[in-house]
C-alpha cells in the first residue's frame, strides 16, 4: 500500500554498474525520456564497498565499516542510530521494507512503523513451492549418498538434476524469482494510506549469475561477460519501467520521490577504459572503478522533463540525506549531503573501500585488511585516485 500523499519509493537493483545504466540509455531517447521521465542520472556516482553488505550501511545510514568493530555490531547500532529508518519513522512515516537480505531491514525500535517482507526462493504459489523444496530435498539426499564419483552429475554445475527434472530450474535463481516478485508486486500495489510511505524494495537482479537475456527469457546460466551482464541489466529494466508506468496509473508518479540505487558496481571489462592497465594494491583501477561506481538515478517530486546527466561527485554515504531533505521536517544529524546539492564542479574528496573475496563469507567479525582509496576528482580520471 502507497499513501495517498507522500511516497518516498527507493528501489535497489543490486550490482548495477553506472556506466551499464548509461549505455541502456544511449540510443532509446524518446522512450528513455518518457519512462525516466523527471529523473536525474548522477553518471560519476561513488560507491563505498564492493559487496552488498559492507555498502549498505552506507547507503540506508550514510557511515562506512573500517574495521573498527565487528562488522554486525557496527552495522546494528548504525540501524539504531541515525538510519533513514529511524529519521523517517520518528517523521510518522510507515517503513515498507522488502529484501532478500533479512540484515537490512528497520530496526525492531521502530515497532509497528515498519512492515518487513523477506523475498524467498522460489517465489512461487504453494503446490509450486512445495514441488521445488522437495525435488531439493531429493537431490540433496542423493548427493549425499552418491558415489564420490557421481556426485558431480547430480550437484551438476550447480543446476542440480533432479530439479531440473521437474522443470523447477527458473526457480533455483534468485534472479527470476525477483522479477517475479516485482511483477507480482506492481499488479497488487494500491494507494490506501492516509500516512507518508517509504518504500525500500531491494531485488537482486542485474548481479549474477546471468541467467536471463535481454528479453526475460530464462536460458540458464551463462558466461558472465559484459554483453550477457547488459542483457541481464536490460531486463531488469523492463520491470522497473512496468512498475514506474503503474505508479503513473496509480496517479502518484508525479508526486512522488523516486530514488533508483544500486549497492556496488561490477568489474566488467571494457577495452576503452580510461583507466585500464593501471595497477593498484587492490588490482587493475579499471575494473575496481567499475565496482566502485553504481548506478544513481533520482526523480524529486513534481519533477518533469526528459531524463538529465548530471557530473556532481555524489557518493553512496549521500543518499539518506537526499532522502531526509525530500521528506522535510527539522534538520537531521545525517553524514552526506542531498545530492542535488552538491556542485558540479566544486572538489569533493569521496573514499572506496576494496577487500578481498575470500574475506566476504562474513562468518569473521573483522577483514584482514581493508583498502581505502582517496578519489579526489571525477571517478574516471586515473590522476584521481590515490
Amino acid at each position: 500500500e502507497l499513501s495517498r500523499g507522500t511516497n518516498i519509493i527507493h528501489l535497489v537493483l543490486d550490482g548495477f554498474p553506472s556506466e551499464i545504466f548509461a549505455e541502456a540509455m544511449d540510443g532509446q531517447r524518446g522512450a528513455r525520456d518518457r519512462d525516466f521521465s523527471g529523473f536525474v542520472f548522477f553518471a560519476d556516482h561513488l560507491g563505498s564497498f564492493r559487496s552488498t553488505r559492507g555498502s549498505m550501511p552506507a547507503m540506508l545510514a550514510g557511515v562506512n565499516y573500517r574495521n573498527e568493530a565487528p562488522f554486525n555490531d557496527f552495522r546494528a547500532r548504525a540501524w539504531r542510530g541515525s538510519s533513514i529508518f529511524s529519521v523517517l519513522a520518528r517523521q510518522g512515516y510507515r517503513i515498507h521494507s522488502i529484501t532478500f537480505h533479512p540484515g537490512e531491514h528497520p530496526p525492531s525500535s521502530i515497532g509497528r512503523r515498519a512492515v518487513r517482507y523477506g523475498i524467498p526462493t522460489p517465489y512461487a504459489d504453494r503446490r509450486t513451492y512445495e514441488r521445488f523444496a522437495a525435488a531439493q530435498v531429493l537431490d540433496l539426499t542423493l548427493f549425499r549418498h552418491a558415489p564420490t564419483s557421481l556426485k558431480r552429475r547430480v550437484y551438476n554445475d550447480d543446476r542440480w538434476v533432479l530439479q531440473q527434472w521437474t522443470g523447477s530450474a527458473a526457480r533455483q535463481v534468485r534472479q527470476s524469482n525477483h522479477l517475479a516478485f516485482l511483477d507480482d508486486f506492481t499488479r497488487r500495489l494500491a494507494i490506501a494510506s492516509d500516512q507518508p510511505v517509504y518504500l525500500f524494495l531491494h531485488v537482486i537482479p542485474p548481479h549474477p549469475p546471468v541467467v536471463l537475456d535481454s528479453s526475460c527469457t530464462f536460458v540458464g546460466q551463462q558466461p558472465l561477460t559484459r554483453a550477457t551482464f547488459a542483457g541481464q541489466a536490460a531486463c531488469a529494466l523492463t520491470h522497473v519501467r512496468g512498475f514506474l508506468d503503474r505508479l503513473r496509473a496509480l496517479g502518484v508518479y508525479d508526486s512522488s520521490a523516486i530514488l533508483l540505487t544500486a549497492d556496488h558496481g561490477w568489474a566488467l571489462d571494457r577495452p576503452d577504459h580510461p583507466l585500464r592497465d593501471i595497477l593498484t594494491p587492490g588490482g587493475r583501477l579499471d575494473r575496481m572503478a567499475s565496482e566502485a561506481m553504481p548506478l544513481l538515478a533520482v526523480k524529486l517530486p513534481g519533477a518533469e522533463g526528459p531524463l538529465r546527466t548530471s557530473h556532481a561527485p555524489t557518493a553512496i554515504t549521500d543518499v539518506p540525506a537526499t532522502i531526509a531533505a525530500v521528506a522535510g521536517g527539522p534538520p537531521q544529524p545525517l553524514p552526506g549531503q542531498p545530492v542535488f546539492e552538491i556542485d558540479a564542479g566544486a572538489p569533493r574528496p569521496r573514499t572506496f573501500t576494496m577487500h578481498s573475496w575470500t574475506n566476504a563469507d562474513w562468518q569473521r567479525p573483522y577483514f584482514d585488511a581493508l583498502l581505502v582509496f582517496d578519489v579526489n576528482g571525477r571517478a574516471l580520471d586515473r590522476d584521481a585516485w590515490s
